[in-house]
């Protein structure tokens, strides 16, 4: 996934994205080639792991 459209997805700017992007690949969490960046195995179990704890949906007090 490029850093655009990751941008667009997560409403941050693309500095911001570089910026996550950069942290993720020091925690060996995803790895980047010319087409984009894709989680490595470590980084799909994080995910998973959160998948679990977090729900998909929850409701936010204003």
């Amino acid at each position: 996934m490029s850093r655009a459209i990751l941008g667009k997805e997560i409403h941050l700017g693309e500095g911001a994205v570089k910026t996550l992007i950069s942290h993720l690949k020091e925690a060996k969490m995803i790895d980047s080639t010319r087409s984009g960046n894709f989680l490595t195995e470590k980084g799909k179990k994080f995910t998973s792991q959160l998948q679990n704890i977090i729900p998909r949906e929850c409701k936010i007090g204003k």
